[in-house]
């Protein structure tokens, strides 16, 4: 067994650079904050993309190709009356879809409680 110090190269490599590239401050961009514009947390209803407001409840549709059934929720949107199904891959909400996880997972686990002992 040798240690990797003991160890010499075998070749020397003309490809590697010798020059060490050091980005002087002169070039550098500064960009004045003030003509930046404001960050936005609303939704962008041009793309597409609105606010949920709550996960109301789930179903298993359509089968893939593989023949996997798509879990669609059932979502209210806010400032909207009507819910509508949306497919999990369309769905932009990883915080409410796991409060609503979970909440299906404490429900699951009180039914079966109420069952045994009765």
């Amino acid at each position: 067994m040798v240690h990797t110090s003991r160890l010499k190269l075998w070749k020397a490599f003309d490809g590697r650079p010798t020059e060490s590239l050091v980005d002087p401050e002169s070039t550098r961009l500064d960009y004045d904050e003030a003509l930046l514009p404001e960050d936005s947390f609303d939704p962008d209803e041009s793309r597409g993309e609105f606010e949920v407001e709550k996960i109301i409840d789930h179903r298993d549709r359509r089968l893939t190709r593989q023949g996997r059934p798509v879990r669609e929720y059932l979502v209210r949107w806010v400032g909207y009356d009507e819910p509508s199904w949306v497919p999990v891959a369309d769905l932009n909400a990883a915080g409410l879809l796991d409060d609503y996880e979970q909440e299906l997972r404490a429900r699951g686990r009180f039914e079966m409680m109420a069952t045994e002992s009765a």
